[in-house]
């Protein structure tokens, strides 16, 4: 363990020493202006330098289960569904299980006839290929959902085999036009004679029909993964029927069922890929066998864990402080593909050797910034107080950070991030540690 410790030749007031920084400012040469500040510490010299050599340690990591379940706002739950084939991160698929509310009793005239059962879906998301084919299944689960229980990415229920409803199609979110899926007609007539006899009250008499609903993709299917929003009103299943008015008139009319509480799951088969040893919680694997790449996507829990190891030698030679420190991340430039869009956030998160949470905070999502003359997609943190501490010996050595997406982002998204490690071939897409720092030279 280190010790931050100061001699009287060495002590700066803070505020003269910032009103020094701002004068000479942060130039890309290794040190400043040697005689700056000699009249605050007794003659010695004041060197304000940077250093972008020390060494940042990568490894990709396996995150803990995120929760998907809609707990905190039953009505409101954004259905994910579908598969692509990543070539980084294998397999990905979501499956998406749900309850139906009925919020009404329906007891339809005698005269009523069944028409149909449609489950209608208000696109909010996608992410790989709509232009392709993808196949949509409909099946019910054999038991309830339990709204007291929290659901994850890694969760799953059982369902009936039978095949209640199934489309293939080729995805348009951008039109703005809900996807139809026409049910089972045994279904249908089900829920009609129930209503008839009059045991159709609510949701109670509904839950004893009808467990919920799962919606998963085809196992061959490689297109994209899509997001569909509850709470848009065009988002339910519909019973379709019709009978005759007291003027003799046809009368249409439709029983809505909304989407109620549910949940996500998401999986990835990484077998065939430089990821495979990722099997369990807190998994590691270096950059040094992944290609000196690193990666990053929610949904299927995958984070960049970072280690300084050698910073506390910082303390050497005369340390005074820190003034800055700046991490930029960039995303690997061949691997950047309008079909799988970047995270629009990324954050950071403070980790003991075995990658479980520290009670330190790094308190900052942090966008991407693209340079408007060449182009370059950069995250910037600024990570003065984590360094701080490490070089004040306030935290072991083992510690380090996990780069992973915001938890902020709405709605949930599975956009990925390959960044290259810092002996990535091509140094423009390198990771970078910038320090700028003050000392005094013995």
């Amino acid at each position: 363990m280190y010790q931050f410790c100061y001699n009287k030749q060495t002590v700066i007031n803070i505020k003269f020493l910032f009103l020094i920084i701002v004068s000479v400012g942060f130039w890309s040469c290794e040190k400043g202006d040697q005689q700056i500040g000699t009249n605050f510490i007794g003659g010695n010299t004041l060197q304000i330098n940077k250093i972008d050599s020390f060494t940042v340690k990568t490894s990709t990591v396996l995150l803990d289960s995120i929760q998907t379940s809609n707990n905190s706002n039953p009505s409101s739950m954004q259905i994910l569904v579908g598969r692509y084939i990543d070539p980084y991160l294998g397999n990905v698929s979501c499956k998406s299980f749900f309850q139906l509310d009925l919020n009404q009793s329906f007891q339809p005239d005698v005269t009523a006839v069944y028409d149909s059962l449609v489950l209608t879906l208000a696109y909010s998301y996608s992410y790989g290929d709509t232009t392709k084919a993808q196949n949509l299944y409909v099946q019910q689960l054999t038991s309830i959902i339990d709204p007291n229980k929290y659901y994850f990415n890694t969760s799953t229920l059982s369902t009936k085999p039978e095949i209640l409803g199934s489309v293939k199609f080729k995805a348009r979110p951008g039109l703005n036009l809900p996807l139809h899926i026409k049910m089972s007609d045994i279904l249908g007539n089900n829920i009609m004679n129930r209503g008839f006899a009059g045991t159709l009250t609510g949701d109670g008499d509904w839950l004893n029909i009808f467990n919920g609903m799962a919606l998963s993709s085809d196992n061959l299917d490689n297109a994209s993964i899509l997001g569909f929003n509850s709470n848009k009103d065009s988002t339910a299943l519909r019973l379709f029927y019709h009978y005759q008015g007291s003027n003799g008139n046809v009368v249409n009319s439709n029983l809505v069922f909304k989407i109620g509480f549910g949940f996500n799951s998401i999986s990835s088969d990484r077998k065939l890929t430089k990821l495979s040893s990722l099997k369990n919680p807190q998994d590691m694997v270096s950059t040094s066998l992944t290609n000196e790449q690193a990666f990053v996507q929610s949904g299927i829990g995958i984070g960049t864990r970072i280690d300084f190891p050698y910073i506390q030698q910082l303390q050497n030679s005369g340390f005074v402080g820190l003034n800055q420190v700046y991490l930029t991340i960039k995303p690997v430039r061949t691997t950047i593909d309008p079909l799988f869009p970047l995270p629009s956030t990324l954050t950071m998160y403070s980790v003991n050797e075995v990658n479980f949470l520290t009670n330190f905070t790094i308190p900052q999502d942090v966008g991407y910034r693209i340079d408007p003359g060449t182009g370059e997609i950069t995250y910037t943190f600024n990570l003065y107080q984590y360094v701080d501490r490490i070089v004040r010996g306030q935290t072991t050595k083992w510690d380090g950070l996990i780069l992973a997406t915001s938890n902020n982002a709405t709605p949930f998204q599975l956009n990925r991030l390959i960044l290259g490690s810092q002996n990535y071939p091509k140094n423009f897409d390198a990771i970078k540690l910038n320090v700028y720092f003050t000392n005094v030279p013995k």
